[in-house]
């Protein structure tokens, strides 16, 4: 099981009774739930649970797109994010090119960073999901931006052994500014 899905199991586990039927109804695409917590005001669609995850990054991680679109007509924030990353950068980890295409319409910025300087490219390139690469490429994702360690999302994708995806992201990087 990998660690942000690790973290965002534990997520749900500490919150007030509401909050933690709209998290579940979130992450598991349950939009009669989230409709009506949404109705009944008991819910806050821009909350964040002790580790940071809003229902949106939840519903984009899990691959949600009805509740993400719910989310986002009742102003989920698309800037919200997680010491690990956004919304757009849950989709774009998990390559839901359909979540990621409608959270850059609700003006998700494709070059945001989380803590550790990752960005959605990077996210995308690491679990080698090229159809989000390009999208995120054609909506002037930074191929060079680089990490706090160093790394830009062509040396993620390489050390995932795809050499085909490094090389693409390397052409897309602009020259270097003298």
């Amino acid at each position: 099981m990998s660690p942000l899905l690790v973290v965002l199991a534990s997520s749900l586990l500490a919150f007030e009774p509401g909050a933690a039927d709209l998290f579940e109804a979130a992450r598991s695409n349950d939009v009669v739930s989230t409709k009506r917590l949404i109705a009944a005001a008991h819910a806050d669609v821009n909350k964040a649970g002790p580790d940071g995850f809003t229902p949106l990054i939840l519903a984009s991680y899990s691959g949600s797109p009805e509740v993400v679109e719910l989310l986002l007509q009742n102003h989920a924030d698309v800037h919200t994010g997680s010491r690990m990353g956004t919304a757009l950068m849950a989709a774009s980890f998990r390559g839901y090119t359909d979540i990621v295409a409608k959270l850059l319409k609700a003006g998700a910025r494709v070059n945001e960073t989380n803590e550790a300087g990752g960005t959605a490219l990077m996210f995308a390139a690491l679990s080698g999901r090229t159809e989000v690469v390009q999208l995120l490429l054609d909506q002037g994702a930074e191929a060079g931006v680089r990490d706090v360690r160093g790394l830009d999302a062509a040396t993620l994708a390489e050390q995932q052994g795809n050499q085909e995806l490094a090389d693409r992201l390397r052409r897309a990087e602009p020259p270097l500014r003298k």
